[in-house]
């Protein structure tokens, strides 16, 4: 099976799919967003004082041609579990597995990968071999009785599916009767996925896979009609997104807006805070300068919308609570992100693919206040962290002078 980049597709290597490619960069309102965002990366970086490796890895991705790549057919559906009860679906089609996130394949215990020289013009190439043992065949009846498009989704987590994948289907949905037809996806979505697909989408016909998946913890099965959407360049999601975000809070519009709000997003019962020195932080924002404190768990995606909108500054810890004030927020708030300094100092190959992203896919609209790690976690952005107060109060006060 060989593995390929979503950059690598050509019909030569998939004869049985449709291959619709479109070009971004010929859009002069995308490439001017996009020197935009490169333009306040750059300076995020510089400030921060990222190593210069990091930088040049992140940056390279920004730096590439911007296509949109959609890809539809018959595949093979393989969905592993994990210990965890997390599931992770891969698609192979015509013996070729496309991915955006080669760098995590050396985790899965299905695949055993080697890397190989073409004969024909001496590169190198991945080809990858699945333990079938591994996989319970099984026929996903909804799928096949009603012919359904299958949503290209591999996360139930809030923030990598906004990050990742809520972009491509949004445009998708836009620009096509996408979300008119009988669709399905891996799995039952979480409450914060589902409720911003409500939001966004009037005619949701939208159903997950088959229940036998419930059943099996390992399964392969066959889909009919498979479509497969791919961003190349990590600038294509931030504009997909601005516009998205922006069409939900059009649905807001007969609410007042005044936009003076503060809010201090806090993680309480079963997700604790990971900032160390909590109450101190809560008494000097609160009494100082009127924050209002919110656990994002606790309230729907209405009242969320509701109040980002209202909102002028949201202070953010980091991970997905950043990746929510980012985007939900109008478009003139700030948000202030707490994050661990070795997450800047020393930052981990995983985090530059995965959480790092996240934390700077709005880098108009944010700022970094770098805390002390007192106790590590094997996800940096996880760590449990001090912060300097008086940093955070200078932070609040550029960023309010600015707004002014």
């Amino acid at each position: 099976m060989l593995i390929i980049n979503p950059e690598e597709i050509k019909d030569d290597l998939l004869e049985s799919q449709d291959i619709n490619i479109i070009d971004f960069d010929k859009s002069s309102n995308y490439r001017d967003k996009k020197r935009f965002y490169v333009s306040k990366l750059e300076k995020i970086f510089t400030e921060l004082k990222f190593k210069k490796s990091v930088k040049m890895k992140f940056m390279g991705k920004y730096e590439s041609n911007s296509k949109l790549i959609k890809v539809y057919g018959k595949s093979i559906v393989y969905c592993y579990t994990w210990e965890n009860g997390e599931s992770k679906f891969f698609f192979v089609r015509d013996n070729v597995f496309i991915t955006e996130d080669i760098f995590w394949l050396r985790y899965y215990p299905f695949l055993q990968i080697t890397n190989k020289r073409s004969p024909i013009d001496g590169k190198y190439y991945m080809d990858a071999k699945i333990n079938e043992a591994l996989f319970k065949e099984i026929e996903l009846k909804e799928i096949k009785k009603s012919n359904a498009y299958v949503i290209p989704s591999h996360n139930n987590h809030f923030g990598h599916f906004i990050g990742d994948e809520f972009p491509s289907l949004w445009l998708e949905g836009k620009i096509s009767s996408f979300w008119k037809q009988k669709c399905t996806y891996p799995f039952k979505w979480k409450r914060g996925i589902e409720e911003i697909l409500n939001t966004l989408c009037d005619n949701f016909n939208i159903s997950p896979f088959d229940t036998a998946l419930e059943k099996n913890l390992n399964i392969r099965s066959i889909l009919p009609n498979h479509l497969s959407i791919y961003l190349t360049n990590p600038a294509m999601k931030t504009y997909l997104l601005e516009m998205a975000m922006a069409q939900i809070r059009k649905k807001y519009k007969q609410k007042t807006f005044k936009g003076k709000q503060r809010l201090l997003m806090v993680r309480r019962g079963k997700y604790k805070t990971r900032i160390n020195n909590i109450k101190e932080l809560m008494h000097v924002v609160c009494s100082k300068y009127y924050f209002n404190i919110i656990d994002p768990i606790e309230h729907s995606f209405d009242k969320l919308i509701e109040m980002f909108c209202n909102a002028e500054l949201i202070i953010a810890e980091s991970g997905t609570s950043t990746l929510q004030a980012l985007c939900l927020s109008q478009e003139q708030c700030k948000v202030i992100s707490l994050i661990p300094k070795r997450l800047v100092q020393d930052t981990d190959e995983e985090m530059i693919e995965s959480g790092l992203p996240y934390h700077l896919i709005m880098p108009h609209k944010i700022s970094f206040v770098l805390g002390e790690t007192i106790e590590k976690h094997s996800i940096q952005s996880s760590d449990l962290v001090n912060y300097n107060l008086q940093q955070i109060e200078d932070c609040i006060n550029n960023t309010l002078n600015k707004n002014t």
